[in-house]
């Protein structure tokens, strides 16, 4: 069984947004302006690669990455994004905790755009799988 199919059996009757097959692996797009893509690309029978936008986590099974791209995709999830001279160079994961948005983990790029004005914007998706 493939990654698509496995995704389709987790999430069931509660499958709401389509799963784009890539050369290595399944990508959800957003179904909102403010969402971000999640991604999920399978390295090795062993180890797997979830992408929330830009922000990336490596796992060593599927069902830890199944449950990071369900968390991704929900409302309980938020994605935080640093940007310059409107290039993206950091990407925080946020969880909602007793009504604030609490910073989980984040990745950013080494060489990033140093000048320009700093805009941050905060993306969300909204697929909640039961």
């Amino acid at each position: 069984m493939d990654l698509r199919e496995q995704l389709i059996e987790l999430a069931g009757s509660s499958l709401n947004f389509e799963i784009i097959t890539t050369d290595y692996g399944i990508l959800i797009e957003p179904d909102n302006e403010d969402g971000f893509p999640v991604e999920v690309q399978e390295i090795s029978k062993t180890e797997f690669i979830v992408y929330l936008g830009g922000w990336h986590e490596h796992f060593d099974d599927l069902h830890g990455a199944f449950s990071c791209v369900s968390f991704g995709l929900s409302s309980k999830c938020r994605l935080k994004t640093h940007s310059r001279s409107l290039k993206e160079y950091r990407w925080t994961v946020q969880f909602s905790e007793n009504g604030e948005w609490v910073d989980e983990s984040t990745a950013g790029l080494i060489f990033f755009p140093y000048f320009g004005k700093l805009k941050i914007e905060f993306h969300q998706n909204r697929f909640d799988l039961l």
